[in-house]
């Protein structure tokens, strides 16, 4: 099952309840040359 996890919070939740891992895409990475992308925005 694929869930989005916009924000830092809701990844975290999910942690709490017991999840064994989240998957981070890539996918579409770098079109805006000002937003992080999604490996640097694991360290919030």
């Amino acid at each position: 099952q694929k869930i989005g996890t916009p924000i830092p919070a809701a990844g975290k939740a999910i942690i709490d309840v017991g999840v064994d891992g989240i998957i981070v895409s890539n996918h579409g990475g770098h079109q805006l040359d000002c937003a992080p992308d999604a490996i640097s925005a694991l360290e919030e």
